[in-house]
């Protein structure tokens, strides 16, 4: 599938930008407090929260601090179908692009 400089690496426009940042280089968590998970039958709970695409995790930590659970809740337009995932080696040449435009505008911006 070729890429295009100013959008994401797939047809579908519903899919935010960040999520496809976070598929290449990983979620950047950071703990959160929610309002409405529950941790189920673990009374100990890790929430985070990626400050890119808001994708959450939810694990359940046992008393001896092992992992008993864990789920996910994406956001709206996080999801991408299978026919229209892009490729790792795609997904690093569009983010080289898209940092390369965001380098010139802030050149350009210093320039002005």
């Amino acid at each position: 599938m070729a890429l295009q400089l100013d959008r994401a690496p797939v047809a579908s426009r519903t899919v935010s930008e960040s999520s496809y940042e976070c598929r290449l280089l990983g979620h950047a968590w950071e703990p959160f407090n929610p309002i409405d998970v529950r941790g189920g039958m673990f009374a100990n709970m890790l929430h985070l929260r990626c400050v890119r695409c808001f994708t959450e995790r939810h694990d359940g930590i046992d008393s001896l601090g092992g992992l008993g659970n864990r789920r996910y809740i994406h956001p709206e337009g996080y999801k991408i179908p299978k026919d229209e995932k892009p490729s790792t080696p795609d997904l690093r040449l569009w983010i080289v692009r898209v940092e390369k435009q965001a380098a010139r505008r802030r050149k350009s911006a210093r320039a002005s």
